[in-house]
């Protein structure tokens, strides 16, 4: 298998808590702060989209488009110069609880550390992850 390109980062996290229930949080955007809070300080609802802004005060709008079925979830991520990427994210099923996936891009213009920031930001949320 090949290596993952270096603008792709993969994140997951297990919580035994069961899918239908970690399902209706992770799909949520507005409950992405409390999900990724080194990456989104707070989520405002605007017609079709959300407006996400990180901690440093930087603005992304994001575009969800959930399947509840196959429990997964689509946000186009859109920074405040134009720049897009899809986000994946996946809720599986496990004997135990759940497992909750997330595929990302850097966004174009990102600086190393703004991307290593991201990274990190994703991926120990999805290990802190938890519904109370």
């Amino acid at each position: 298998m090949a290596e993952l390109p270096a603008n792709i980062a993969v994140a997951s996290g297990f919580v035994s808590t069961p899918s239908d229930a970690i399902w209706d949080f992770v799909s949520d955007v507005a409950n992405w702060p409390r999900l990724f809070p080194d990456w989104i300080a707070a989520v405002v609802a605007d017609d079709d989209r959300f407006t996400a802004t990180g901690p440093a005060k930087e603005k992304a709008d994001l575009y969800p488009a959930a399947d509840a079925e196959s429990r997964s979830l689509e946000v186009e991520v859109v920074d405040e110069l134009g720049s897009a990427d899809t986000l994946r994210l996946r809720v599986l099923d496990v004997s135990g609880g759940s497992i909750v996936f997330v595929v990302h891009g850097r966004l174009s213009g990102t600086s190393d550390a703004a991307w290593h920031a991201k990274r990190d930001a994703v991926e120990s949320g999805l290990l802190a992850l938890s519904v109370s």
